[in-house]
């Protein structure tokens, strides 16, 4: 059987769920409204947006609660009077305990494999980059420091050459890594130029770690596919960011979109989807339409806007976070932890407001109908909400009505045994008189 705890924490969770739903829709009418801005703000959108959605349950438990019940979690509920001793018996009000197991398994299943998904990409790229091939000083390592100084890089970074890939990638974190194939030792200087450009503008950008703050959002809120398509969208605006990059140092936009062609010819596939976007015919198609376009702004985004749209999506978020969207039933908590909840004990008594319940329980009958108890303990809880008896009450009479019945169904046990020994005893004083 399910415990209060394993309830909580799927509540928490489609809390959590339900919130990023909220969150991560208001990212994407952003990003819909901001469709012809900088690439570099539509970046930012949905990187915030997917930060933001790992920032709920810390700032919903620093904020008071707002009430806006829009959802129920009725199958969250067991039977109310179900207790250990009748695990036999079936849940009649929702889901049993099982099958809300079954919900939890099924969503940390889930997520772990997507985390394991993405160690494998992971570590795909690391083991690229153990087994490339340093380039030795020369004309290249040269061209690499002076577009290096161009674009304010300081801190140093390595050029490889690898045999394995087709496409170009930069990798590492705090020593970053531009890895290169050997197809692009033949390329014309142009085209080099604006590959090594490319790829140190990832690395200015600090655009692997946003990718794997994405990535991490995307394992916990796997089953929201608003998630997934974000993580899509900064991909997708990480390489036209960098593009812009590229068409600002002076390459002629024509002469760029006929070197992305040319690479993307000489691609061969394998796992190169692990590395970068680039190459996929449909990114491909669409960061081509924005190298072409004329009036596109190419221009980065300021640290000032910058400051301006995360104060207004703090602004936003944490109403949202504070929010309650849950009429949670009485055997469900979202802002009180589990380990609130107190524990049963062998003598308890029932709130004054259960006075009439109380007095059926204890009454001369030693042993009641167990079903009509069942019964009339949710009808009792029933009658208690629409009279509007405050929550802690009816958790209280829950707890202890819960610890009655079980009492109640241990008892009926134990005469049953002591019923049957004694029609055993009778049976064999029967058998020793007929001998």
């Amino acid at each position: 059987m399910m415990s209060d705890h394993t309830a909580a924490i799927l509540a928490l969770l489609l809390d959590w769920v339900a919130k990023g739903f909220l969150i991560l829709g208001l990212a994407f009418l952003a990003d819909w409204l901001l469709r012809s801005a900088n690439a570099s703000l539509r970046h930012l959108v949905w990187l915030v947006g997917l930060a933001a959605v790992m920032l709920v349950p810390a700032i919903s438990l620093m904020l008071p609660s707002l009430s806006l019940p829009l959802f129920h979690l009725d199958f969250l509920r067991p039977d109310p009077v179900q207790g250990a001793g009748s695990a036999q018996v079936g849940s009649e009000t929702g889901l049993g305990w099982s099958g809300l197991e079954i919900l939890l398994g099924i969503y940390v299943a889930g997520a772990l494999l997507v985390f394991i998904w993405q160690q494998i990409g992971r570590a795909y790229a690391h083991r690229l980059c153990e087994s490339a091939v340093r380039i030795p000083q020369g004309q290249l390592t040269r061209e690499l420091e002076r577009l290096k100084a161009v674009l304010g890089i300081r801190n140093p970074v390595g050029l490889l050459f690898s045999d394995v890939i087709s496409i170009p990638f930069s990798a590492g974190y705090l020593h970053p890594v531009i890895v290169l194939p050997h197809a692009t030792s033949t390329l014309p200087a142009p085209v080099l130029e604006s590959v090594l450009i490319h790829e140190l503008a990832h690395i200015k950008r600090r655009d692997i770690l946003a990718r794997v703050a994405a990535q991490l959002s995307c394992c916990i809120h796997w089953i929201n596919p608003l998630a997934w398509y974000g993580l899509g969208r900064i991909m997708m605006e990480q390489e036209i960011a960098c593009d812009n990059l590229v068409l600002r140092a002076g390459t002629k936009a024509s002469d760029y979109a006929r070197s992305l062609l040319a690479l993307s010819e000489v691609r061969r596939g394998r796992m190169d989807f692990a590395l970068t976007a680039f190459g996929r015919r449909a990114e491909l198609r669409d960061r081509l339409m924005e190298i072409l376009k004329p009036t596109r702004n190419r221009t980065p985004l300021r640290i000032s806007s910058s400051v301006v749209f995360l104060l207004l999506t703090c602004g936003l978020l944490l109403p949202v976070s504070a929010l309650n969207l849950w009429d949670a039933p009485d055997a469900v908590v979202l802002v009180r932890p589990p380990g609130d909840i107190q524990p049963r004990q062998e003598t308890i008594t029932l709130p004054q407001a259960a006075g009439n319940l109380q007095s059926s329980l204890s009454s001369a009958n030693p042993l009641p109908d167990i079903n009509k108890v069942k019964k009339q303990i949710a009808k009792k809880i029933q009658d208690m909400k629409e009279q509007g008896v405050a929550e802690d009450e009816i958790a209280k009479f829950t707890i202890a009505a819960k610890a009655k019945l079980e009492g109640l169904q241990l008892e009926s046990i134990k005469q049953a045994q002591e019923k049957k020994k004694q029609m055993e005893l009778t049976k064999a004083k029967e058998g020793k008189k007929t001998g």
